[in-house]
């Protein structure tokens, strides 16, 4: 093969510029493929590799003119009926390994079955909701079964009894586990699995580090500041990954066609909740008129943040803080109505939603040339 098609095919494999916003057959059309087919350049597997490159492509590019945001648990039902046997099952296993005296016997067996089952609907069947039930599962049993070796170990601990220290040693080979499991198997959900496993284990390592851990088991004040900075902190830390994480996978795939897109819709509905709640909290509960203001220009933020990187997702919750904001101004305003409040705010996402991409492509139309503007998905 001549030593330009190589570098070309990988190009267009790895680095999609603004030059291929253009249709990619009218730099290199089907007619031109052939001659090089006919004429021994290219094989038959290589002409086939290139055309359904190129073919991906277009449809990417008509799937996000369409202004869809790429999100699938289930391809079928029969994915459904298999999910809903596996719950059966796995619930029926459970009652049975019940009579068992020994938790992590009982919880390596039920991993042991959700490995094998994970590894078949994975890489076999190749199916997404059973494939989530059982990593699901896995992951569960995994904690489940370390727990009591760590009960055990810091049992003798002097002191207050340290209830977080004892979730580090199940989470931390758990979340080893499930890393090894996304690097072999590259299912997108894992990732999910992984932000989650490594939120518990970042916020069981502050909590050890915080004065009080009773204060720490506090919900109301797990993400307060000013309470327990070390925990906030963490979780703070824990959005920043998870963002940028997901902006590393949505580079890697801007006209989301592969599984790197996949994954990062899943870190991106773990980072943009986990930023906003711990910020947001931390203006909103003041109650005063300048926390609402300042909860509003955030969720601004948020909202410009998601049109720029395109992911709905990660101002999933923002619904929630912007009903208190239309809640506060209805009020403020002399119309003390919740049916109000409904009103404005399903006019305010609704507005949002309907129009999303002409929205994202007068604001990148608007904002400079930045690092890597070229590898988001076109506007």
């Amino acid at each position: 093969m001549p030593p330009l098609i190589i570098p070309y095919i990988l190009y267009l494999e790895n680095n999609p510029s603004s030059q291929l916003k253009e249709n990619i057959m009218d730099q290199i059309s089907q007619d031109d493929l052939k001659t090089a087919l006919t004429g021994n350049v290219i094989n038959e597997q290589q002409f086939a590799s290139i055309l359904h490159i190129a073919q991906k492509r277009q449809q990417a590019q008509h799937t996000l003119h369409g202004e869809d945001e790429p999100f699938a648990i289930f391809l079928g039902f029969s994915e459904i009926f298999i999910s809903i046997g596996l719950c059966i099952l796995f619930a029926g296993l459970i009652g049975i390994l019940s009579l068992v005296d020994s938790l992590s016997i009982a919880a390596a067996i039920v991993g042991l079955l959700s490995l094998g089952l994970s590894h078949y609907f994975i890489k076999i069947r190749r199916m997404v909701l059973p494939s989530i039930v059982c990593t699901t599962a896995l992951t569960l049993s995994s904690i489940l079964c370390l727990i009591p070796l760590a009960i055990d170990l810091f049992s003798q601990a002097d002191g207050e009894e340290p209830y977080l220290a004892t979730l580090i040693l199940p989470l931390a080979p758990t979340l080893c586990l499930l890393i090894w499991m996304y690097r072999k198997y590259k299912l997108p959900y894992l990732t999910f699995l992984i932000g989650v496993t490594g939120l518990g284990l970042m916020l069981s390592i502050a909590g050890t580090l915080s004065s009080s851990q009773q204060t720490v088991l506090d919900f109301d004040s797990l993400m307060d500041l000013s309470v327990n900075p070390i925990v906030a902190g963490s979780w703070l830390l824990f959005g920043l990954i998870a963002l940028g994480f997901g902006l590393y996978f949505d580079c890697r795939d801007p006209y989301r066609v592969a599984n790197p897109s996949k994954s990062a819709f899943w870190l991106h509905l773990l980072s943009g909740p986990s930023l906003l709640n711990v910020i947001a909290l931390n203006i909103y509960y003041e109650g005063d008129t300048t926390s609402y203001i300042l909860t509003s220009l955030l969720l601004c933020l948020f909202v410009v943040i998601a049109l720029i990187i395109d992911r709905r997702s990660f101002i999933s919750a923002g619904i929630i803080y912007l009903s208190f904001v239309v809640s506060w101004a209805t009020e403020n305003l002399g119309m003390d109505a919740d049916y109000i409040s409904l009103f404005i705010l399903g006019l305010i996402i609704t507005a949002l939603a309907t129009w999303w991409h002409k929205w994202r492509s007068a604001l990148m139309t608007a904002l400079p040339n930045f690092p890597y503007k070229e590898k988001l998905p076109p506007y």
